[in-house]
C-alpha cells in the first residue's frame, strides 16, 4: 500500500482530535477526507504533512516511515487553505521558488519545468503577472502548480476551494481532478463539502468526532451508508420510524401518486428546481422530501392528498 496510517491519534487539552484511525491509500488515487468542523480531518492532514506531531500511531509513505520526519524532509507537499503565496512575487517567481533548491537540475531545466507546469494549470501568458492582480481561482492554480512542480509523491490539499464562490469552486475542482489524472499523482483532499468530495474522489473517508465512520467509493457511501450519521451527512435523506425500525429514504427514491398508497400524505410545499421539483409532504407526524423529475409525474399543488411509495430504502439498527 502506498500510504499506510495505523493507530494515528492526537489530543489537544485532553480532548481527542483524532482517535486512533487506520487508513490505507493506493498510489495514484484522489482521496477526500470529509466531515463536519471539528471532526479531526485537518488535524489528520497536518499529521501526515508533519506540521502536527501525533501522540501515537505511524505514517508510512511508499515504504518509508515518515512519522518522525520534519515537514521539509517528507516527500510530499501541502496546499493550504489560504494558498500561502508570496505576494511580492510574480506567478513565475512563486512557482519557480522551490525549484531553486533542486541542485541536480540546471537553471534552464528548472525554468522549462516551471513553464510546463504553468501551461498545465492554464496560466500561460501570466508568468510575469503579480500575485495580487490574480483572481482567487488563478491564485489557487498558482498554489497547485508551486506544489506539483516539486514532484511530490503525495499532495495534500487543506480545503483549498473554501475561499472561492460556488460557480468558481465547481470549475476549479474539475481542473484539480484533470491535473491529478494527467499526472497520476496521489492526492488527499480535506473538505467539509460533501458535493466536492463526491464529485472529485476515487475514495471518500467520512470522519466524525475524531474517528472514521466509513471508507468507500462516493457511490458506495451514498447508496449504502453504514449508519445514520453518514446517511445524513452525505446528501439528503428522509429518516422514517416504522415500528422499531429506522428507515432511510433518499428524496429521489420517494414516489408520489394520486393513487392510494401504503402511506398517505399532504403536499405542504413545492419548490421548482429546473430539472426536478421538490415536494415537502406531511405524512402522519413527519415531513418527507420527494425530488420528482419534471415531466415524470403529475403536477401536484400544496394541499393535494397523495399516496407515497419508496423505490429504495436503507435500514438502520436504530
Amino acid at each position: 500500500m502506498f500510504l499506510q496510517i495505523k493507530g494515528l491519534a492526537k489530543r489537544f487539552d485532553d480532548v481527542p482530535a483524532v482517535d486512533g484511525i487506520d487508513l490505507d491509500i493506493e498510489a495514484g488515487r484522489l482521496v477526500s477526507i470529509l466531515g463536519p468542523s471539528g471532526c479531526g480531518k485537518t488535524t489528520t492532514l497536518r499529521m501526515i504533512g508533519g506540521f502536527v506531531k501525533p501522540d501515537r500511531g505511524s505514517i508510512t509513505l511508499d515504504g518509508e516511515d515518515i512519522t518522525g520526519m520534519s515537514p521539509e524532509r517528507r516527500p510530499l507537499c501541502t496546499v493550504f487553505q489560504n494558498y500561502a503565496l508570496f505576494p511580492h512575487m510574480t506567478v513565475m517567481g512563486n512557482i519557480y521558488y522551490g525549484l531553486r533548491f533542486k541542485k541536480n537540475q540546471s537553471k534552464q531545466e528548472r525554468m522549462e519545468k516551471a513553464l510546463n507546469m504553468i501551461k498545465l494549470v492554464g496560466l500561460s501568458g501570466m508568468e510575469n503577472k503579480n500575485i495580487g492582480l490574480l483572481s482567487g481561482g488563478q491564485q489557487q492554480r498558482v498554489a497547485l502548480a508551486r506544489a506539483l512542480v516539486l514532484d511530490p509523491k503525495l499532495l495534500l490539499l487543506d480545503e483549498p476551494l473554501s475561499n472561492l464562490d460556488a460557480k468558481l469552486r465547481m470549475r476549479v475542482r474539475e481542473e484539480i481532478k484533470a491535473v491529478q489524472q494527467k499526472l497520476g499523482i496521489t492526492m488527499i483532499f480535506v473538505t467539509h463539502d460533501q458535493e466536492e468530495a463526491m464529485s472529485m474522489s476515487d475514495k471518500v473517508v467520512v470522519m466524525n468526532e475524531g474517528r472514521i465512520e466509513q471508507i468507500g467509493s462516493p457511490k458506495g457511501i451514498y447508496e449504502n451508508p453504514v449508519n445514520h450519521f453518514v446517511a445524513d451527512f452525505i446528501g439528503r435523506i428522509n429518516m422514517i420510524k416504522m415500528g422499531e425500525a429506522l428507515i432511510g429514504v433518499r428524496p429521489e427514491h420517494v414516489k408520489i401518486t394520486c393513487d392510494e398508497g401504503a402511506m398517505r400524505g399532504e403536499v405542504i410545499q413545492k419548490h421548482y428546481m429546473g430539472s426536478y421539483t421538490i415536494y415537502m409532504i406531511k405524512a402522519e407526524d413527519q415531513v418527507l422530501q420527494a425530488d420528482i423529475p419534471n415531466g415524470a409525474n403529475e403536477d401536484f399543488q400544496a394541499g393535494d392528498k397523495v399516496g407515497i411509495a419508496f423505490q429504495r430504502q436503507i435500514c438502520f439498527n436504530s
